[in-house]
């Protein structure tokens, strides 16, 4: 299976993952979902609740005020709006998908079909467990209506039944990404980390070049930047397509055929 990767034409996507092949697992704090990393705390937040309304009744013989009980339940959300901030020093995930003609991804994620997709063999052992991976290696996510609860237990050995939760499940609304996934620790990244533009650490992890299969330019990638790329896949993937996204004649589609100058 090849799995696919969009991203725009930036600088870090040419000298890093182009000429240098490194890629970047991004925190959970930084990607577009929200809920990234967010499971459900409805139970804990009654549990919270409960224990302390019993420990004030406890320690001082009466009942606790409205406005205690906000404070308290105001510091539990600041500790849970951090989590992915938190989990994000420790944990990062390279996001990609089977799909490599969905519009609304180049649209989203490769600067409105200016950039590029590479084609991974996913079997590949950059792709599986170990050297820094966690160990589920690639895998696919799993949509659902409902957020897992912070309290559920999934069986995964060595304790890491935790990436289950945080990672790997999200909302229906992104289905249409067909998405797969695979985990990192950022102790394993390649130092010395990189800062993006915007100021955060890029945590970047080398991938065999052999890897790549594929390299397919956006419709709207410049003229420059298709020559450019072009001459780094020759240099660098000299085993991997070079091919070109193009507008289908008869159907809201993208094709994907072989790149010409």
């Amino acid at each position: 299976m090849i799995v696919y990767k969009y991203l725009p034409a930036y600088d870090y996507v040419f000298d890093s993952v182009l000429e240098k092949s490194r890629i970047r697992f991004t925190q959970p704090n930084l990607f577009n979902d929200p809920f990234e990393s967010l499971p459900s705390f409805a139970e804990e937040k009654n549990q919270k609740i409960e224990f302390a309304k019993n420990d004030f009744r406890a320690r001082f013989n009466s009942e606790i005020t409205a406005d205690s009980l906000k404070r308290i339940l105001h510091h539990y959300y600041e500790e849970l709006a951090n989590m992915p901030a938190t989990l994000g020093k420790t944990i990062v995930s390279l996001c990609l998908t089977q799909r490599r003609n969905n519009g609304l991804m180049w649209s989203h994620y490769a600067d409105s079909h200016k950039g590029l997709a590479i084609g991974f063999d996913s079997d590949c052992s950059f792709f599986k467990p170990g050297n820094g991976k966690a160990k589920q290696g690639l895998k696919k996510i799993t949509y659902s209506e409902k957020r897992e609860s912070v309290f559920t237990r999934i069986p995964i050995e060595d304790g890491e039944n935790e990436l289950e939760k945080y990672f790997f499940t999200k909302s229906n609304d992104w289905v249409y990404e067909e998405e797969f996934r695979i985990c990192a620790f950022t102790e394993f990244a390649n130092k010395p980390i990189e800062k993006d533009r915007d100021g955060f650490e890029m945590y970047l992890y080398n991938f065999p070049p052999e890897c790549v299969k594929e390299v397919i330019l956006g419709f709207r990638m410049s003229k420059e930047n298709q020559e450019k790329v072009a001459k780094i896949v020759a240099n660098k993937f000299p085993k991997a397509e070079l091919l070109q996204a193009v507008l289908n004649d008869s159907n809201f589609d993208l094709d994907i055929v072989p790149y010409s100058s």
